[in-house]
């Protein structure tokens, strides 16, 4: 077992910087309302099936860096 400078394992290193690490919910960029997704600050999506609940739209969406960019690529 691998273990860290301050004596902790390595995994526990790891588990605690997941659970400080801040989560945000993921808004819609048709009606900027919550969605039911919640991201983390380094989370990377790409072509996300993104679901709205309230406008009742499904959308692709490209998630980098916190930011939500609407998928442009069609993939056949």
């Amino acid at each position: 077992m691998r273990v860290a400078k301050n004596g902790a394992p390595k995994g526990a290193e790891c588990s605690a910087n997941e659970h400080t690490a801040k989560s945000v919910w993921v808004h819609c960029p048709v009606c900027h309302n919550k969605t039911k997704t919640k991201i983390y600050q380094d989370t990377l999506v790409l072509r996300f099936p993104m679901y709205c609940p309230k406008c009742k739209k499904e959308m692709r969406v490209d998630i980098i860096q916190g930011k939500i960019y609407p998928c442009t690529k069609v993939c056949k």
